[in-house]
């Protein structure tokens, strides 16, 4: 085989060993529940505002719905429910996908009963509505966080993690230009009710898919003080694993230079602390994870995986 042919055989191989890495069943799936995940937020985020702005509400406080964003950020309150709790009926699906159904059919409803809301009439109505969504949302992202992780291999977190961001991104932006132009044709009602439709995409992944392997099964939990400890045990458990201080997330520099952004959290993307796959998935489960911590932890974790 002359030298022209060997060099073309090894450039298709090394594309295809480039792409192949995208195309496979996990990170797919993560596209896709990306997709779901991204919608809910178009729906109380800028569409909202425009629908506000539109029935003449006032700035001030077209400004405040932006607090419905606020739910987000404690949904770690509610995580342990939606790890630890079994559903009758959809159970038998498995736990990541009965929830992934279940929360899918709470986004709709919630997004649903937004399109329905007249601002103009009760924006007190209207402002319940949104933040419903939000919860709503928050716990359609616990579900997504949880069952992409575990779906995920400790060689895939990286391309996983791109893939769900991708997702999210164009979930986002499609649901908020779907929305504006079905209203601006058929009303606010229509594209509403339109747009909860994304939900979808996570619902039959899940359904197609299956049910992830889980890393480690939750013991039941009874009574007030083992709640407690359920919201604070994953926070606990990944701050002292392996000796690790607390202080060690917000140290300025990491050990190899990798940034999560210019400054902050950025030992957690250090492969010379590697973040094993549980633990990846607990912080996804508590709400402090992002598609940033996987992506930088996923070559540490896969070069030295561990299991719960």
């Amino acid at each position: 085989m002359s030298e022209a042919a060997v060099a073309i055989e090894n450039g298709s191989r090394s594309w295809w060993e480039g792409i192949k890495p995208y195309v496979e069943k996990a990170p797919i799936a993560a596209f896709f529940v990306g997709v779901s995940s991204g919608f809910p937020y178009a729906m109380i985020g800028a569409t909202l505002t425009t629908r506000l702005a539109q029935d003449g509400i006032d700035k001030s406080t077209v400004t405040t719905f932006a607090l419905a964003f606020l739910v987000y950020n404690f949904k770690f309150l509610w995580a342990w429910v939606v790890d630890g709790v079994h559903l009758p009926l959809l159970g038998r699906l498995g736990q990541r996908v009965s929830w992934l159904i279940f929360s899918g059919f709470l986004v709709m409803a919630a997004v649903a009963n937004l399109a329905l809301q007249d601002p103009s009439a009760n924006i007190y109505q209207t402002a319940i509505a949104a933040i419903l969504v939000g919860i709503a949302g928050a716990t359609f992202d616990i579900v997504i966080d949880a069952y992409r992780i575990e779906l995920l291999e400790p060689r895939q977190l990286g391309v996983g993690s791109g893939m769900s961001q991708y997702g999210w991104r164009i979930g986002s932006v499609a649901a908020g230009a779907l929305a504006l132009v079905l209203a601006a044709r058929v009303g606010w009602e229509a594209a509403y009710l339109a747009c909860a439709l994304f939900a979808l995409p996570a619902m039959l992944t899940g359904l197609i898919v299956g049910e992830p392997k889980r890393h480690k099964e939750p013991t039941a939990r009874k009574g007030m003080s083992e709640a407690v400890v359920a919201i604070w045990g994953p926070f606990a458990e990944f701050f002292n694993a392996s000796g690790r201080p607390i202080s060690s997330c917000f140290h300025p520099v990491a050990q190899d230079r990798r940034h999560i952004g210019s400054a902050g959290c950025c030992a957690c993307c250090s492969t010379t602390w590697p973040i094993p796959n549980d633990e990846i998935a607990i912080l996804g489960r508590s709400g402090l994870a992002s598609g940033h911590i996987s992506s930088g932890s996923s070559s540490a974790a896969s070069s030295t995986p561990r299991s719960a």
